[in-house]
């Protein structure tokens, strides 16, 4: 609960300064316009060379900070990560990064369930709970359930529609930087050298999607509802 009362405080954080994040990103001029800014002394072919290589470098540099963005996390004495970012995404960067880091054997056990895979990890008849509404179940019922959100396409058809029956554009970008942020510290760290001993060198532990984020999200909506009758719907 701990996890999931801080992510729930992330993305209340960017619903909450929706309004005013759509503004800023409004008024940020598009490549092109700041290529043509830098050079508009100069004339002719000139000019156009100019934008050309303009362009080019800040296309890349945009590619740059889409994948690692500007962030800052500093630990406290009590290990609470403190993240400093200037965008949405260096803010689901870092805290993707500081989750992974802190709890990636929970996290990756999550993202399992959320896969539809937990009997071909953990054997049909292990038990799974959703945590939150105390159930148990086999991970036979949760993979057929999980599954059956997978083929239904339920996640792709809610972000296809517009917000508010979807997340916002900053929430989209917290989630792009949380599903970077959680596979740099995976890739950085390696399976075979996570410091718990619970999930090193598993097979279960690989990096996220931005789908498997979102299924997380459905997942936990869902506590109340079609999460009390897994058995139900599986059976």
């Amino acid at each position: 609960m701990k996890l999931f009362r801080l992510l729930v405080a992330v993305l209340a954080l960017s619903m909450v300064l929706g309004a005013t994040a759509v503004t800023a990103d409004a008024a940020t001029p598009s490549i092109a316009k700041q290529a043509k800014k830098a050079c508009k002394k100069k004339r002719g072919k000139a000019k156009k060379k100019c934008v050309r290589k303009k362009v080019k470098r800040l296309k890349k540099r945009a590619k740059r900070l889409r994948q690692r963005p500007p962030v800052t996390i500093r630990t406290t004495e009590y290990g609470i990560p403190r993240i400093v970012a200037d965008s949405y995404r260096g803010l689901g960067y870092g805290y993707g990064y500081s989750l992974a880091r802190e709890n990636i054997c929970s996290m990756a056990d999550i993202y399992t369930s959320v896969r539809g895979e937990r009997s071909k990890y953990f054997g049909p008849n292990g038990t799974w709970q959703l945590t939150g509404n105390g159930i148990q179940y086999t991970n036979l019922q949760s993979d057929f359930w999980h599954k059956k959100t997978i083929a239904d396409h339920t996640i792709e058809k809610i972000l296809r529609q517009k917000p508010p029956a979807s997340p916002k554009p900053n929430v989209k970008e917290v989630v792009a930087g949380y599903v970077r942020g959680y596979n740099h510290y995976l890739a950085k760290t390696g399976v075979n050298n996570i410091p718990d001993a619970t999930c090193r060198g598993a097979a279960w532990v690989k990096p996220i999607t931005a789908l498997d984020t979102y299924r997380r999200f459905y997942e936990l909506g869902a506590m109340a509802s079609g999460a009390v009758a897994v058995d139900g719907i599986a059976d």
